[in-house]
């Protein structure tokens, strides 16, 4: 089974140089990480909280995709992550422009919060789908 991890980002209204048809853009995540999580993906037997093949259990087995050319690797007692955040420059915003430093960038990357590390409150967002979400999100 195949998941599909993948984000878009567009503008809900009109833009100067696209006119009432703005571009819409997606992201789709390629290849994710993989992850070793006792109990979960294998069962450990010497209860070491590492993978030792040919002493723990595989579970699951995560794969790295090389592309037609070399193939997939199997990594047995392992699962491949999800997507777990996303963020998208607004570069044009005050508010949502880039960070500055690593400290900002990963503010940005935990997800939650702003670059300067306040928390996102959707529903207070004037722009983008903030307010069709109030009521789902704080």
């Amino acid at each position: 089974m195949a998941t599909i991890n993948l984000s878009n980002g567009y503008n809900s209204n009109s833009d100067k140089d696209f006119g009432i048809n703005p571009p819409a853009v997606f992201f789709n995540l390629l290849q994710s990480p993989y992850e070793f999580i006792p109990g979960k993906t294998f069962i450990d037997n010497n209860g070491n909280g590492n993978y030792d093949e040919g002493i723990d259990n595989a579970i699951d087995t995560a794969a790295i995709k090389r592309g037609p050319y070399l193939g997939e690797e199997a990594i047995p007692g392992a699962k491949n992550l999800g997507m777990t955040s996303f963020y998208a420059e607004f570069k044009s915003n005050p508010t949502l422009g880039g960070p500055c430093n690593a400290i900002q960038a990963r503010n940005l990357l935990l997800g939650g919060l702003f670059y300067n590390g306040d928390s996102i409150k959707v529903k207070t967002l004037t722009f983008g789908n903030g307010k069709s979400l109030g009521s789902l999100a704080n």
